[in-house]
Formats: C-alpha cells, sequence, structure tokens
C-alpha cells in the first residue's frame, strides 16, 4: 500500500516548443531547445509565479549546443557532452512532486569527465522579486507575498559543496563538488519549492525536512 504522505510525482508532456509539468494548481513549463534556461512557474489561472527558475551555466563559457532532451515518464532530461568551453558531460534532471502541501520541482545535475582529475563548477539562478532570505538549513527565500512563495535549497547533504550568494536581483547557487575522477558520476540536488499563498518560516523549514528524507534518484 502507497504511504499517504509519500511525495506524489507528476509526469511531464512534450508539445512543439515546449515540455510542460502538471502540477496540482502549478505548470511549469522549459523551452527544450534551451532547457538550461531554467523553469517558467505558472498557475492554472494563468498567472505568472515565476520565470528562470534553476537555470544552470558553466561559471565560464557555455554548454555544448549539441544536446538531447526527453521526457522519461516523471522526468525530463537534458544531456550536455563535454565541449571545450566546458570538459563534463553534465546531465540536468527535473522532476516534480507534491509534498507536505508543497509543489517541489527538483533538479538533479550529473557531472562527468574524461579528465584524469577535476573539480567541476556549476553555476545555478533563480531570479528573485526581493532581496532573497536566508532561513536555517540553506534555505532561500527568492518570492514571498500574499498569493505566492518560491524558495530554493540544495538538499542538505550536497550543502558542503555548494555556495549561494546574491547578485543583482538573482539567487546564485554555486556547486563545487569534491575531487572528480575519469569516469566517475558527481550528483547534486537542488529544488525549487513553490507554493500559491504566503508560507511562513515554520512552513519552509518543514518543506526543507521532507526533501531531506527522500533518497537520490536510481539514475540521472
Amino acid at each position: 500500500m502507497q504511504d499517504p504522505t509519500a511525495p506524489l510525482p507528476a509526469r511531464w508532456t512534450t508539445a512543439p516548443g515546449y515540455a510542460e509539468l502538471a502540477l496540482g494548481s502549478l505548470s511549469a513549463r522549459i523551452d527544450p531547445s534551451r532547457p538550461e534556461a531554467g523553469l517558467r512557474l505558472v498557475t492554472r489561472g494563468g498567472d505568472l509565479v515565476a520565470a528562470g527558475v534553476l537555470g544552470a551555466s558553466p561559471p565560464m563559457g557555455s554548454f555544448s549546443p549539441s544536446i538531447e532532451v526527453f521526457a522519461r515518464e516523471e522526468d525530463l532530461v537534458a544531456v550536455y557532452p563535454a565541449s571545450t568551453d566546458y570538459p563534463f558531460r553534465t546531465t540536468l534532471q527535473w522532476s516534480g512532486y507534491l509534498d507536505s502541501g508543497w509543489h517541489r520541482i527538483t533538479l538533479t545535475l550529473s557531472l562527468q569527465t574524461d579528465l584524469l582529475d577535476a573539480r567541476p563548477e556549476l553555476v545555478l539562478s533563480s531570479p528573485a522579486e526581493d532581496v532573497p532570505e536566508c532561513l536555517a538549513g540553506g534555505l532561500w527565500v527568492i518570492v514571498r507575498d500574499s498569493d505566492k512563495t518560491v524558495a530554493i535549497a540544495p538538499h542538505p547533504s550536497d550543502a558542503v559543496d555548494a555556495t549561494v550568494r546574491v547578485v543583482g536581483d538573482a539567487c546564485i547557487v554555486g556547486l563545487s563538488p569534491p575531487f572528480l575522477e575519469k569516469g566517475v558520476i558527481r550528483r547534486c540536488r537542488v529544488a525549487a519549492f513553490v507554493a500559491t499563498d504566503k508560507a511562513n518560516d515554520h512552513r519552509l523549514a518543514a518543506a526543507l525536512a521532507a526533501f531531506d528524507a527522500t533518497p537520490p534518484p536510481l539514475t540521472a
């Protein structure tokens, strides 16, 4: 019997020009030609919640334009081959869940290189409406008003390798996984927590705790 308290996954659908995740009262869209640009979040009524959430880029240079994008039931996956600018094969995998009253979208990053040794870096960005607010546990609130709340956080097990800073109107999560050997895959998870009301700190802390309890995906 399914645990009634377990997160409920959502499925991606694809159409010409976009991929969409229907997640309760929220919809998330990604441009499959530029998935690294991040998520556009809207309510079922069509009101914009946030755009550019969990966008990804190398700290210098750019991803290879030769990407493979596909939907795999509950995941949307983008695979970028290693390039001269960024010598790491990068996989971005977005998954959506209804979890403890939240719409949670998890981005799982997988990095691999053919270099003998390396310390890869990857930057995630999410525009903020106000100055981002840092709460306990490394949770950053980027939007909180009367009808919506958006927060982002690395998975607590990955937080030791994450740095968060505010640049202009964006909250930047920098990931520098530990020493990466040739052929080894390193994975990190970062989540966006979205509510269609103004959430207090207690609810935000509960959302992060629920995320902390989730096991890593089998593949990415």
